[in-house]
């Protein structure tokens, strides 16, 4: 049973435990994008319609059921890139929306501030670029055309320059804090495969240490067994020693062990040798 609290299981999508940290951001990421945008298009779309403005209303419901719709798409095949694209664009043309109609005392250009934020941090650096870039050239594009076409409010000059100046300035910095995380994560993901790498080397170490272990082992236990064996010449009854030397036995018993030698005659010699010597013993016998 997974006793993870429900939120992050919720912003993970469902993602393995064992994932990327990288997967896991991004899901988390989009999961918390989509349900923050969701929630404030859903209540941006009520006030609206309190308002009695209709097509705001219209707009933050439409996008509001295109969010939706990527979450339940995303929920069912893990498309990742696919739910991030469609997401930043809906984001991007509600965003041009809000421009073109001025919205709110006509201050809906405000949340375009926000777009470079998300595509970068959702697309990554290089489409994240592209994509800020497209959005800036659409947002000017309507200002420009302010003057031309009635529905859409004029917009200042010195309006649409701050506008340009501030989107440019919070792209900067996104790119800046995206680059620097993206630079410490890649150097972390270094270290944890060196670190594995190494934990590889040490088990690869340890198992053969452990198998020279079990050699010598064994090893020491045949010298143990060929100690009680002493080579010895059944024709000068010479011993060999561990060196491959022969010598005579006594020399042998004195240099190994500091055994000396005393002579002595047993009971079979003893009566082959000096049988007329023994009494109760014929020399025959």
């Amino acid at each position: 049973m997974n006793d993870a609290p429900r939120l992050p299981r919720f912003l993970t999508a469902g993602c393995r435990d064992d994932a990327p940290p990288e997967r896991l951001r991004q899901v988390a990421l989009v999961n918390a994008t989509l349900l923050v945008s969701l929630a404030s298009a859903l209540l941006f779309g009520f006030l609206a319609w309190r308002r009695g403005d209709t097509f705001p209303a219209l707009m933050n419901l439409s996008f509001s059921s295109t969010l939706a719709l990527l979450a339940i798409d995303h929920r069912l095949h893990g498309d990742l890139r696919r739910t991030v694209t469609g997401s930043v664009a809906a984001g991007g043309l509600l965003f041009w929306t809000l421009i073109f109609h001025g919205s709110v005392l006509q201050s809906g250009f405000v949340w375009m501030i926000l777009y470079p934020i998300v595509s970068l941090f959702a697309l990554g650096l290089r489409r994240g670029l592209v994509a800020t870039g497209i959005g800036l050239a659409g947002a000017v594009a309507i200002f420009g055309l302010s003057h031309r076409i009635d529905a859409i409010p004029a917009y200042p000059l010195e309006l649409v320059l701050r506008f340009v100046a501030v989107y440019l300035l919070v792209a900067c910095l996104t790119f800046i804090m995206e680059s620097t995380r993206q630079h410490f994560t890649a150097r972390l993901e270094e270290a944890r495969a060196q670190q594995e790498r190494q934990a590889a080397e040490l088990e690869a170490h340890n198992a053969e240490r452990a198998g020279l272990i079990a050699r010598l082992e064994g090893n020491l236990r045949e010298v143990r067994a060929l100690r009680g064996l002493l080579p010895l010449c059944p024709g000068c009854r010479k011993v060999r020693d561990d060196e491959g030397y022969w010598s005579e036995l006594d020399q042998y018993l004195r240099a190994a062990a500091g055994t000396e030698l005393t002579h002595g005659v047993c009971p079979d010699c003893a009566r082959a040798l000096y049988a007329e010597f023994m009494p109760g013993k014929s020399p025959g016998q």
